[in-house]
C-alpha cells in the first residue's frame, strides 16, 4: 500500500485493498498520511534526497532500507527491513535530536550510541 500526490492537489491515490484492512490497519493508515501532510509535505521542495546507509537493494529483504530528504532546518529518514536483525544503525548528525514521527505505537525505539574512537 502506498499514498502518492501533488501538495498541490487535496486527492490522494492510496493503491491497495482498502475494504480489506482490519480496524487497526485502518487507522494506521490514516494516521500515516496525517503524519505525511503535516509533519513531512512542506519540507519536500526544498530539500534533495540522501540515503544514509547507502544506495538500497530493494532485491536484499535482509539489509535494512533508509533513504530520506536534507532540508536546510532538519533530515526526515524513512527506515526499514523485511527482515533480519531487530537493529538498524544510522549515522545521524545530532542524534541528540533524532526522534520518530511515523510509527509511535510499534514499540519502535532509538538509541544513541558515542562513536568510541
Amino acid at each position: 500500500m502506498a499514498a502518492f500526490g501533488n501538495k498541490n492537489v487535496d486527492d490522494k491515490l492510496i493503491c491497495g485493498k482498502l475494504d480489506k484492512l482490519k480496524p487497526a490497519a485502518m487507522a494506521q493508515m490514516v494516521n500515516s498520511i496525517a503524519v505525511y501532510k503535516n509533519k513531512i509535505c512542506k519540507y519536500i521542495p526544498q530539500s534533495t534526497p540522501f540515503f544514509p546507509v547507502g544506495t538500497p537493494s530493494f532485491t536484499n529483504a535482509v539489509s535494512a532500507i533508509a533513504v530520506g530528504i536534507k532540508h536546510a532546518s532538519k533530515r526526515l529518514v524513512a527506515v526499514w527491513r523485511l527482515a533480519g536483525k531487530n537493529k538498524v544503525r544510522l549515522p545521524v548528525v545530532n542524534a541528540a535530536t533524532a526522534k520518530i514521527i511515523y510509527p509511535t505505537n510499534l514499540s519502535i525505539s532509538i538509541k544513541k550510541m558515542l562513536k568510541v574512537l
